[in-house]
């Protein structure tokens, strides 16, 4: 077998995910598929929705779609590169492109600290041409968007602890029915239009409280940029009507409850009964280095594929994979199969290993060896924080 295959020790899950750079692989004779990538993995995505997913395997197809602001320079999460923003204070100057926080802005609530401004990338093409390029009011729309839609157990409370020092749109319930008022409901809003605002040029969030966390929330999929036309085209919140007709007009209140906590699988997956085009079923259209080409999100037998988006802003690299596939393959049998095969129509490039099984990669069957020739081995390394927390008073005389 002359190709290098490569098998991934599945240790731990991080919730930290980061951009990934472009795929990259070298082809020579006899690679099955030299520029198509073919991952056999053990789960599919929860979700195509960055403001909705919350687990690493919808992150792990997000990534190549949807970009951020910024992002974190390789496995640093301490430096910062230039996303959609190319530019913020401290950029170039600072240790790794921190941000310097500014003074608050001069329209700001009097509850604003501090304030951080972005300036947003030009020309940059979405995956759709119809849509044009990134402007700032799709910057600000994915963020109000996200935080309005705060579904339960997701990721927006990173959002809005720096930006309104609160953990969820349900704490703005003071009456605890477990629902929000319409002046419930316009004092949220309120918040959050003053929270992120937008020029033709910069993006900027004024924050509650000073929060240093707060650039790496925006280098990462929650954070990840939409854009606006589009999401109002496939069901998403209309922000053209709460601009018609007021933040705090019951025509905005009916349509945050349309969007509001939704339930699963959450927004894009499935929308029949959404306003305008129906949704078939997953979409997604971003500005990242792949566009999506075909999916099924069916958790046991699904796949996804993403092909190389041509007018990618930031260019490609001199070898790159032209598509990439993901498959779930629940049986490690069988994608162990698929992992030694040389069939282009069955042959995988990556897959899951199971702690237990990894001793099968390695020459006479022990994980201390080298591995099998044209093989190499990747072990996940994640930030992992284990804690033990003595909550319970036990029975002495409980076995």
């Amino acid at each position: 077998m002359d190709r290098k295959n490569l098998y991934v020790v599945v240790l731990a899950v991080s919730i930290l995910c980061t951009l990934m750079a472009p795929l990259a692989v070298s082809g020579s004779p006899g690679i099955p598929n030299p520029d198509h990538i073919y991952y056999a993995s053990i789960g599919n995505i929860e979700s195509v929705d960055p403001h909705w997913a919350y687990d690493t395997a919808s992150f792990e197809f997000l990534q190549h779609i949807y970009e951020p602001l910024c992002a974190f320079e390789g496995n640093h999460t301490d430096r910062y590169v230039a996303k959609l923003a190319d530019w913020w204070p401290g950029y170039g100057e600072n240790p790794g492109n921190t941000i310097t926080p500014s003074p608050p802005h001069p329209d700001a609530p009097d509850y604003v600290v501090e304030t951080w401004y972005f300036r947003i990338r030009t020309g940059v093409k979405w995956h759709d041409s119809k849509y044009g390029t990134v402007t700032p009011e799709d910057v600000e729309y994915s963020f109000e968007r996200g935080m309005l839609q705060d579904h339960s157990w997701g990721p927006m409370w990173m959002l809005y602890e720096p930006l309104t020092g609160r953990d969820t749109s349900y704490e703005w319930d003071t009456d605890e029915d477990g629902n929000l008022s319409k002046t419930e409901y316009i004092a949220l809003a309120t918040m959050i239009d003053k929270a992120i605002e937008s020029n033709e040029t910069h993006v900027w969030f004024n924050l509650y409280q000073p929060y240093a966390p707060f650039q790496q929330i925006l280098s990462q999929g929650w954070s990840f940029i939409m854009c606006r036309q589009w999401c109002e085209e496939h069901g998403l919140w209309n922000k053209t009507l709460v601009e018609t007709y007021g933040w705090d007009s019951d025509e905005a209140y009916k349509e945050f409850l349309r969007c509001w906590d939704p339930p699963e699988p959450g927004p894009l997956m499935e929308q029949p009964d959404a306003p305008g085009p129906v949704v078939p079923g997953p979409v997604a259209m971003g500005t990242g280095p792949y566009k999506l080409v075909a999916i099924n999100p069916d958790p046991h037998t699904g796949f996804w594929t993403v092909e190389k988006f041509d007018d990618y802003w930031d260019g490609w690299p001199a070898k790159y994979a032209t598509r990439a596939t993901m498959k779930v393959v629940e049986e490690w049998a069988t994608r162990k199969a698929m992992f030694f095969s040389v069939d282009p129509g069955l042959q995988v490039d990556l897959t899951d290993v199971p702690r237990a099984n990894c001793p099968e990669l390695h020459e006479g069957g022990d994980k201390d060896a080298p591995t099998l020739k044209g093989f190499m081995l990747h072990k996940l390394v994640s930030p992992v924080l284990a804690a033990a927390f003595f909550c319970f008073d036990v029975d002495e005389a409980s076995p």
